[in-house]
């Protein structure tokens, strides 16, 4: 993502279901279909009423329709937190019909509790108001760079929170979904 802010781009649907992963754990973004060419402009304003990933969207853009590399940050945050719950939908419990009223009066996902604060820190961040507040891509590179070299465990697999998972199904091989 430090990458395609570099050049200008906007992605608008950074989600974990558009990162690719290779045999050597390389990820790569993917699905490119709402992204927008803002090198000469700076931000881009939606005039249309399409289909758009709510729950990873900034507040700015729920709002305003108002996309920066700020609000891609704050869909990198929501990313980290699917991760770290291993792709749980965000805001599990809060219905899309108030959840922007949620986000206006400060509500932000809580730390999974087999989730280290140090890496919460992170995508807390990401989500702060106002959007220039948020760190940059190349901000969060470092520091999940730093984050890494000192080699710790910083999700507990073993006390994961299985209220995460409450409403979901297991799928059945062979059957249809």
């Amino acid at each position: 993502m430090t990458h395609i802010a570099k050049l200008g781009y906007l992605h608008r649907d950074l989600a974990t279901r558009n990162v690719l992963v290779d045999e050597h754990f390389t990820c790569k973004i993917s699905d490119f279909g709402l992204a927008r060419d803002v090198s000469l402009i700076r931000e881009y304003e939606s005039r249309s009423q399409g289909f758009l990933p709510l729950r990873w969207m900034a507040l700015e853009s729920i709002k305003d329709s108002v996309y920066t590399t700020h609000s891609d940050v704050w869909s990198f945050g929501i990313l980290m937190w699917e991760i770290v719950t291993l792709g749980c939908t965000p805001y599990p419990g809060i219905s899309s019909m108030i959840l922007r009223q949620q986000l206006e009066n400060g509500y932000r996902m809580m730390r999974p509790k087999h989730c280290t604060y140090e890496v919460y820190r992170i995508m807390y961040r990401c989500w702060r108001e106002p959007p220039a507040f948020r760190p940059s891509f190349k901000e969060l590179c470092q520091q999940l760079e730093d984050l890494i070299s000192k080699a710790q465990n910083y999700v507990d697999l073993v006390n994961i929170d299985e209220r995460l998972f409450k409403g979901l199904t297991r799928c059945i091989p062979g059957e249809k979904y």
